[in-house]
């Protein structure tokens, strides 16, 4: 049940990768060697994926409960104890049946909306916007589905400063950050 209620609170996620993926030509559920292709320990990895540009998950499919995660080049924020972990490394992973292994991309726009019983049953009133703070430079942009409309979110960091610019749109967005920066917010 935790699942579902996750799965919807991303279909605005999960929706705006989808059309981004579509443009892109490019899988919804990708193989990391797509994505880092001169990093040679993604060549021949199997049991890690990245959903949409933003989220790697590497599901845990012993009894043990455990595994190694591959995290590459770049900053990665854990779902659920939202630590931050330097990427270009392998790290060790314990988690219940109840806690996929899931990380956030440095410089991801993960948009959150309500949970519903099925896709459409209200409309919706609030986004819930999670960005995962550059370390260094960077930009990345998001359309994030709104009521039938999009609503571009642009985040540009400029190794100092960090903007978050959020188009016109009639809900009420909430900003949570990734990292340890001031966020500005137009």
């Amino acid at each position: 049940r935790d699942y579902l209620r996750l799965r919807y609170r991303l279909m605005p996620y999960i929706y705006g990768s989808a059309v981004k993926c579509v443009e892109q030509s490019l899988p919804m559920t990708r193989a990391l060697v797509i994505e880092y292709q001169d990093d040679p320990n993604v060549r021949n990895m199997s049991d890690e994926y990245l959903f949409g540009d933003s989220l790697l998950v590497a599901p845990i499919v012993s009894e043990e409960n455990a595994r190694r995660v591959y995290l590459p080049e770049g900053v990665w924020t854990d779902w659920w104890t939202k630590k931050r972990i330097p990427g270009g490394r392998w790290i060790d992973v314990k988690a219940d049946i109840e806690t996929i292994p899931l990380y956030v991309r440095e410089g991801g726009i993960i948009p959150m909306g309500p949970v519903m019983n099925y896709v459409g049953e209200k409309p919706v009133e609030r986004i819930d916007l999670l960005v995962s703070l550059f370390e260094g430079k960077g930009r990345s942009s998001f359309q994030v589905p709104v009521n039938g409309g999009l609503v571009k979110v642009t985040y540009v960091s400029t190794g100092k400063k960090h903007m978050l610019t959020i188009g016109k749109t009639d809900v009420k967005v909430a900003v949570k950050v990734l990292g340890k920066a001031r966020l500005t917010i137009q």
